[in-house]
């Protein structure tokens, strides 16, 4: 990532459309309404239209889901710190839908993926393994957490994707992160 920040974005038509569906579903988690409320209107230079809007109901129904108990709190587009974990300067990232389940002591960190082109996966999800881990960092504190639920969800390529850890295997795998991390800010050091 540090040998790609000063290429130019070459944003394509998919990628406007993947930024539209995600702020349409995060208004919609947001403001409890369905997604056809935002048809016709433009995001990113891209229309909402019918199927977006079938879409992004789809994945708003599958991150409440998730909130089981009233006491369950659901968090929409997490701004999260990733720098610790990764090396990179000043890195963030952005989780879709954060759920914490006080009952079931589990964080859910949602991911939604809007291109039908291939699927992705939850397991083994290095993007979602350092969301987990900076969600961690956020919330780890304010609760006795058991296990982080990652989920990648896809409505137009293979729906939902799974990978439940517990916080011993996610710290196993951030042990790893960081090693490569130290390796990356090694190398960018000596430029």
């Amino acid at each position: 990532v540090p040998l790609t920040q000063d290429l130019p974005d070459d944003a394509s038509s998919f990628a406007a459309e993947g930024r539209c569906a995600h702020e349409v579903a995060a208004r919609c988690l947001e403001e409890n309404q369905p997604a056809a409320v935002f048809l016709g209107q433009v995001f990113h230079g891209h229309e909402v239209t019918a199927e977006m809007a079938e879409h992004v109901d789809r994945y708003c129904q599958l991150v409440r889901d998730y909130l089981q108990h009233p006491s369950d709190d659901l968090h929409i587009e997490v701004a999260l710190p990733i720098e610790p974990i990764t090396g990179e300067i000043d890195a963030q990232g952005t989780a879709d839908a954060v759920v914490l389940s006080f009952v079931n002591q589990e964080i859910t960190v949602a991911d939604l993926k809007y291109g039908r082109g291939v699927r992705v996966r939850a397991e083994q999800n290095l993007q979602l393994v350092i969301y987990a881990l900076a969600v961690m960092a956020l919330y780890g504190v304010i609760a006795e957490w058991k296990r982080v639920r990652l989920v990648i969800i896809q409505p137009r390529a293979g729906g939902v994707s799974e990978w439940l850890l517990d916080l011993a295997e996610l710290d196993a795998i951030g042990r790893q992160i960081g090693v490569a991390a130290d390796q990356v800010r090694a190398a960018h050091a000596t430029g």
